[in-house]
């Protein structure tokens, strides 16, 4: 009985290590049903019984990457490959940390001459899951990203990768266990241990180049992205600056015909004058300025947009003329604020938008509310996205969160009935 409690327990924690590599290297978004995740976790006890039962053979690891595959599928909104690459993958990685905490167990139990416990498995998962909470967590505080999708080619080929490796550290515990003499187990065990964490390494390394690779896309399609925007952004000052000319030429005609009209007293011909007048000059629109050249680019265009489309964007403040805010984390944040916030307005009758920026000697400050239709996309300050393209959408505000993490910033959200407003401070020191 007690062997049996053990044992499910340390396949829950197994899937718990799982769940754990994919949140810290992934930001997918979460279906949110209790009633899913209750029914996932009776799921995983009955099949872990199974498991236990049938001890190890085919049927068992089938029955575990299906399972695998249940709790990502229940837990992720994502596509079936992707979770299918999931299930196999981050199981195989887990399942290595495993090898190394068992060889080194048995290696210590060996030298105490101690026999083997029934909780030993349980402590080799508990010790892998404290490993590798510490290994991701040294990732993510010196690299602090995670992967929205994950791209076909490269994940098919790292999930080879893994399950080759682990079949290479498999085959060799087996011998370990069954082909050593006892004199030399201690030396194998401790060659076991520098051959997985070689192999860790390796997928350490393939990991980091797919993401300084997936940072450097990403990058790329962003600068495009706001250069373009900053070409439209100068292409309509030339236009405008062209037709303020043309206009300044004929200004001394337009006062010529005024003094006419008024020397006759057509006072009625002076006012229709004047209002074609006033409709030529604002033909020429308005430009916006924040005193910093991308940030005009973009609202800018944005700007645009809202005319277009009968929205009132309000823009209030500056930035300091010495920006150490990166161009890349500026773009992300601006254009995913307010292209949240055009779509948010687009859909009510109250079209009217209010960003302002301010800024101190060491901080820049961006604040910007709208209202919106509460359709119930937002659990507590969490945005739960409601386009049907789930997987590529609603990470808006995570990017947002991610670049002012990025500057040693803070992103505070409030939600009020029908009020959205997002308040965000980013430092502005030259590190």
């Amino acid at each position: 009985m007690i062997s049996n409690i053990a044992a499910i327990i340390t396949d829950l924690l197994h899937i718990f290590k799982i769940i754990l590599l994919c949140e810290l290297l992934f930001k997918f978004e979460k279906r949110r049903d209790n009633k899913r995740y209750i029914i996932l976790f009776f799921l995983s006890v009955i099949i872990s019984q199974i498991i236990y039962c049938r001890t190890a053979d085919v049927l068992s690891l089938i029955l575990y990457i299906g399972l695998m595959f249940v709790v990502f599928y229940t837990i992720y909104v994502i596509k079936m490959w992707q979770t299918l690459l999931l299930s196999i993958g981050l199981m195989f990685i887990a399942s290595m940390v495993d090898v190394i905490n068992m060889v080194m167990i048995d290696m210590v139990l060996d030298i105490c001459k101690m026999p083997e416990f029934i909780f030993k498995d349980l402590i080799e998962s508990m010790v892998s899951t404290f490993l590798i909470y510490s290994l991701l967590c040294v990732y993510r505080r010196k690299y602090y990203r995670r992967f929205n999708w994950i791209n076909v080619k490269n994940s098919a080929f790292f999930t080879i990768l893994v399950a080759i490796d682990t079949i290479i550290v498999l085959a060799i515990v087996v011998v370990y266990q069954n082909g050593t003499k006892e004199e030399k187990k201690i030396l194998f065990a401790i060659i076991i241990v520098f051959v997985v964490i070689g192999m860790l390494l390796q997928l350490g390394t393939v990991f980091l180049l797919y993401s300084a690779n997936s940072v450097y896309v990403e990058n790329d399609s962003l600068m495009k992205k706001y250069l373009n925007d900053q070409k439209k952004h100068y292409e309509y000052l030339e236009i405008r600056e062209e037709e303020t000319k043309k206009f300044r030429h004929d200004v001394r005609n337009h006062m010529q015909m005024l003094y006419y009209l008024q020397k006759k007293r057509q006072y009625e011909e002076i006012d229709k004058y004047l209002e074609l007048l006033n409709i030529r000059i604002e033909e020429f629109g308005n430009t916006l300025t924040v005193n910093n050249s991308i940030v005009d680019a973009i609202i800018n265009k944005f700007y645009a947009e809202a005319v277009a489309k009968g929205i009132k964007l309000n823009i209030k403040g500056k930035l300091p003329t010495i920006c150490n805010i990166d161009a890349y984390d500026l773009c992300t944040v601006f254009s995913n604020v307010l292209s949240n916030a055009m779509e948010a307005v687009d859909k009510i009758e109250n079209k009217e938008i209010f960003l302002e920026c301010r800024y101190t000697d060491e901080e820049i400050i961006i604040l910007e509310k709208n209202k919106f239709k509460n359709v119930g996309q937002f659990k507590g300050k969490e945005l739960d996205t409601i386009k049907e393209d789930k997987e590529r959408h609603g990470f808006g505000i995570n990017n947002i969160k991610d670049a002012v993490k990025r500057n040693d910033g803070i992103v505070n959200i409030e939600v009020d009935k029908e009020q959205f407003c997002i308040s965000i401070m980013m430092k502005n020191t030259d590190l």
